[in-house]
């Protein structure tokens, strides 16, 4: 999924659950300011790996428990998490929902392109359909809610 679109759908939610917007956004935006960084310095051979990972989102969701600050850091990157895996089952199909097992296991394509070459194969995709709809619904969320 775009960046922006994580970005969107974390604002949607935290507006709408009355949640830190910061917090909602720095959540959504976490997992591609760590992971791909990561791979585009060679250190790890996918884009969607360290935090993206199902174990870094089970730790930040527990840790609501403990730091109730961290209640709209979670949902962001949750939103961000499950986003990425609907984008990925509808365009690659079931089984490359793996890449939350990193670093045991993971689907590396197409989540192996660097950015730009991703952009170009996700243009006109199935997922990239979707993605424009739920955009134009929180963004339709967000105008309604704030007049």
């Amino acid at each position: 999924m775009l960046f922006p679109s994580h970005l969107l759908i974390a604002l949607a939610a935290a507006f709408s659950a009355d949640l830190s917007l910061a917090g909602a956004l720095l959540g959504a935006a976490f997992p591609d300011l760590v992971d791909k960084p990561l791979a585009a310095a060679g250190i790890t051979e996918t884009y969607h790996s360290v935090a993206h990972s199902g174990g870094t989102t089970a730790v930040l969701t527990a840790s609501v428990a403990v730091i109730p600050g961290m209640r709209a850091f979670a949902v962001g990157h949750v939103l961000h998490i499950l986003s990425d895996l609907l984008q990925v089952m509808v365009n690659q199909g079931k089984d490359h929902w793996r890449f939350l097992m990193w670093p045991l296991d993971f689907s590396d394509d197409p989540l192996g392109l660097a950015p730009v070459e991703w952009f170009r194969y996700y243009i006109g995709t199935r997922a990239f359909y979707i993605e424009m709809a739920i955009d134009v619904l929180s963004t339709a969320y967000l105008l309604y809610a704030l007049i």
